[in-house]
């Protein structure tokens, strides 16, 4: 798979910078308890489609200072923006063909859908404000929608506030593009501007690893499925807060019984 990059260039503003969604305290007795389901059920409410296989490219972009109107001075620079190499249909999970019909009702059901406990409390609100501005830029901006009629492909990444980016990584692994979430994710990671964000992005790409250990063992793909449980244990226990979450646990409960399942399953072949 191949490692995305991460560099530095200029941004003119946020998209949205009366949004405030910095960092701050865990979120605490919201979301369904869905961990559980992405190691033994189905997927949470807005699953969809699957993530295609692709190198993947993050870039995180500095805002650049902007001279106020009539005066030399420079005016407070806008918050840092990254960007990220999905387009919006992939962000709502839907394809490049979806009317907008089914647009506003893939974005509907993602915004009362439930996220996983373990996510900051400024997570839900950043996700709320992602996911409208992606159903607007689908409805009303062709730059973004793109044409088949008129045979213009939909532009290839999002630029978003730095504080939007694990809502963001949220909404895709919900959606099946665990892929996706991963590489950006450590794409992101790499640069000193996440340390706020660090909690949330581990977590999103924990998620993604259960849901990929879970699809390869419903394929009897056994190894597979311990290699994705092996790392989900590695992300959550490289933060002392995810530590403390139930996931580790039921991540550690199903590696010691899938372990054990494999081992008798050995003993009956023989």
């Amino acid at each position: 798979m191949a490692m995305p990059t991460v560099a530095a260039a200029a941004a003119a503003a946020a998209l949205h910078p009366g949004v405030a969604c910095g960092p701050s305290a865990r979120r605490v007795g919201v979301g369904n308890g869905n961990a559980s389901t992405y190691l033994g059920g189905g997927y949470p409410a807005g699953g969809r489609r699957r993530a295609a296989p692709g190198a993947v490219r993050a870039r995180v972009a500095e805002a650049a200072p902007v001279a106020a109107e009539g005066s030399r001075k420079e005016a407070a620079p806008a918050a840092p923006m990254v960007e990220i190499p999905v387009t919006c249909y992939q962000i709502l999970g839907v394809t490049e063909k979806a009317e907008k019909d089914e647009i506003v009702k893939a974005a509907m059901e993602l915004k009362i859908a439930e996220i996983e406990d373990g996510y900051m409390a400024e997570v839900s609100t950043c996700r709320q404000a992602l996911l409208v501005d992606v159903r607007d830029k689908l409805l009303f901006e062709q730059e973004y929608a793109g044409s088949i009629k008129e045979k213009l492909l939909p532009r290839s990444s999002l630029h978003i506030p730095w504080s939007w980016l694990p809502a963001a990584l949220c909404v895709l692994q919900e959606v099946g593009e665990e892929k996706l979430v991963l590489e950006i994710g450590q794409a992101a990671l790499r640069r000193s501007d996440s340390r706020p964000y660090v909690h949330d992005v581990l977590l999103a790409m924990a998620l993604a690893e259960c849901s990929i250990a879970k699809a390869s063992f419903e394929k009897s793909k056994v190894s597979l499925g311990f290699e994705a449980l092996a790392r989900a244990q590695y992300l959550l226990r490289r933060k002392p807060s995810l530590e403390k979450m139930p996931l580790l646990e039921q991540v550690n409960c199903h590696f010691f019984h899938s372990t054990v399942r494999k081992f008798l399953d050995k003993i009956c072949r023989w």
